[in-house]
């Protein structure tokens, strides 16, 4: 959240107390922490030319079977391509 935060403010400096009060948000929203099964991660990364970070995000979604939500076109198209409903992404 913190990296949209600071793309939204770089990107629209008009709008940054909005923004930050935004983010302020979204810290209050309950987290819960879940260790990804490396080894598909690593195996949906290779297939998908992805980095281990955004894989990780696409094996969670995969397995809590929940929409991914980004901005990256090349995530995006690898949700698609495994039949995960994408958020629309802002181009």
């Amino acid at each position: 959240m913190a990296h949209i935060a600071v793309r939204k403010i770089a990107s629209a400096p008009d709008e940054a107390a909005q923004v930050q009060k935004a983010f302020a948000a979204s810290l209050r929203v309950p987290v819960k922490l879940l260790a990804p099964p490396w080894p598909e991660v690593v195996e949906l990364a290779r297939a998908h030319g992805l980095s281990a970070y955004d894989a990780s995000y696409l094996q969670l979604a995969l397995a809590l079977r929940i929409r991914l939500a980004t901005l990256d076109k090349q995530l995006t198209r690898a949700a698609e391509e495994l039949g995960i409903m994408a958020a629309p992404r802002a181009d």
